[in-house]
């Protein structure tokens, strides 16, 4: 899948994204920041050996970049940097990279540490970057078909129009929602366990927390279906479903409790 970061995600969410990104493939942690003039630093990391600044340019196109980035190396030069990692949100090709690398000579001083969108969404694509994706469901674009046509002959239609309705709901959610310790702890049950089950008080979040979580199978790990009910576990694996990749949430008839399950 690739992903347009410019055009999903805001500026704050494409610097998190980065740094999340770039952890992984250094094994280091980085400082991080408030919202506000960053100094040209979006992350740090100090060693004896010096210091690695990390950068993110969300821009849309690459004259505006490179505009921008001529007044960055004014900054850079101050800071010294022993490296220089620069992550941006648009596709460059060769000729374009080998400028803005000679734009930062000295501080970017591998290919590698100027990271365009395609090194990102190489960087996705791979097992080992799974979590940052989860984090961010905004980069979520549409993916299995939901509710295929067929399973119309094993559940009643108004459980596929309520289907139908939480799974538009969870995408709407996704705009506004922060992953959580919680967030991570349900999919994490799910992955073990193939269920989980959400309890709390009314008004604490079980529902959005079910949606996104059925939002990210359906749409990042390309599960066929999506089942929203009211109905037990047990009744909807004895229905005559074929055999998809399907994610069930089961809304519990008091308000209290969300059992999110997949079945691969």
């Amino acid at each position: 899948m690739e992903y347009d970061f410019h055009r999903q995600l805001e500026w704050m969410d494409f610097q998190n994204l980065a740094r999340d990104a770039i952890q992984i493939r250094e094994g280091i942690l980085f400082e991080s920041f408030k919202e506000g003039k960053d100094s040209g630093i979006d992350g740090r990391f100090c060693s004896a050996e010096g210091t690695v600044i990390l950068q993110a340019k969300r821009y849309g196109e690459y004259k505006a970049l490179k505009k921008n980035l001529k007044e960055e190396v004014k900054k850079v030069e101050k800071l010294q940097p022993k490296r220089y990692i620069l992550v941006v949100s648009i596709t460059l090709n060769k000729e374009q990279k080998s400028e803005l690398i000679q734009l930062f000579q000295g501080y970017i001083k591998q290919p590698g540490d100027l990271v365009s969108s395609n090194d990102l969404n190489n960087y996705l694509g791979h097992p080992l970057y799974k979590d940052v994706v989860r984090n961010y469901p905004k980069l979520w674009a549409a993916g299995g078909a939901v509710l295929q046509e067929l399973m119309r002959g094993a559940i009643n239609s108004s459980v596929v129009e309520e289907s139908r309705r939480q799974f538009a709901l969870a995408k709407e959610a996704r705009e506004t929602f922060v992953a959580t310790r919680i967030y991570h702890e349900a999919v994490n049950m799910v992955e073990k366990q193939n269920c989980v089950v959400i309890s709390g008080q009314p008004g604490a979040g079980k529902s959005t927390l079910a949606r996104i979580m059925a939002l990210y199978y359906i749409e990042v790990m390309h599960f066929d279906e999506f089942v929203w009910t009211t109905s037990s576990v047990e009744k909807l694996m004895n229905l005559d479903i074929p055999e998809r990749k399907q994610v069930f949430v089961v809304d519990d008839i008091w308000g209290q409790v969300f059992s999110c399950r997949k079945k691969a």
